[in-house]
């Protein structure tokens, strides 16, 4: 998470694999660029290197990342509020992740698009469902206080109490809007 360290490497790492055309490498450098910029909130550098990423990564036809790349428009969308827009790009991206053997350990980059949307729409069953495969051991652990607000959102909609739950996946969202995660 050290982000403006990762951005001077990521950036110099880019430049070298321009040169040597390694592509994919160039297609992971491009993604975790995406995926830095999102957190930093930089929508404008995001933008810059989006269609870039997709581009390489549909050309190397490396589909993890062509997903990645998806899911960060898909945040976008739901950023923007296009909700309904956001949830049918992420669904597949979801499930392709969900299915996959080899397992993409930022499913992140989608989940929390997806439990905010369902959010939005009262569909508590989705955004529970989500949550819940957030937390698999299987993928990046989030920061302990957003694991946590998943964790007592999750165990209150499904004990019932609708209202703690809402609070719960709200004060999630807040913290991973403030953490560059959603």
């Amino acid at each position: 998470s050290d982000l403006p360290a990762a951005e001077k490497h990521l950036l110099a790492a880019l430049q070298l694999l321009e040169k040597v055309g390694d592509a994919a490498t160039e297609v992971r450098c491009l993604t975790y660029l995406v995926v830095l910029y999102r957190r930093k909130h930089d929508v404008l550098r995001m933008n810059q290197y989006l269609p870039r990423l997709l581009k390489s990564a549909t050309g190397t036809q490396m589909k993890e990342y062509i997903a990645a790349g998806e899911a960060n428009a898909a945040w976008q969308a739901w950023r923007e509020g296009r909700v309904t827009e956001a949830i049918a790009a992420s669904q597949p991206i979801a499930d392709i992740w969900h299915q996959s053997p080899l397992v993409y350990p930022f499913q992140w980059l989608v989940l929390w698009t997806l439990v905010a949307a369902f959010m939005q729409l009262n569909q508590w069953a989705e955004a529970t469902t989500y949550a819940q495969r957030m937390l698999s051991p299987r993928l990046q652990a989030m920061p302990s206080e957003l694991a946590t607000e998943l964790e007592n959102g999750i165990n209150a909609w499904q004990g019932g109490q609708t209202d703690r739950a809402r609070q719960h996946f709200l004060a999630a969202i807040e913290g991973a809007m403030a953490q560059g995660y959603l």
